[in-house]
């Protein structure tokens, strides 16, 4: 069985003018939320062990500066998944 691509016409896809919209269900920003929140947890852990496992005992990174990157990863993940469920269509 191979894949066949068929060609159809331009003029029998709909106008864009002419395309009834739905707007987005009210929960929709709650649910793009908790996903980027769970992919970033997920994500920040990992850094976290890391950057406590495995830089401040073995390159001596100091426990000070292990802290403010983790505050940085931590702001900047929430500043990412603000910036996803305050865009508007």
């Amino acid at each position: 069985m191979s894949f066949v691509n068929v060609q159809i016409p331009l003029d029998s896809l709909p106008r864009l003018a002419s395309v009834q919209f739905e707007a987005l269900s009210p929960h929709y920003a709650r649910v793009v939320l908790g996903a980027a929140l769970a992919v970033e947890t997920v994500a920040l852990v990992i850094a976290a062990i890391v950057l406590f496992a495995v830089l401040v005992p073995n390159a001596g990174l100091p426990l000070g500066r292990a802290l403010l990157i983790c505050g940085g990863i931590v702001a900047t993940m929430a500043a990412l998944a603000g910036s996803r469920t305050s865009r508007r269509a």
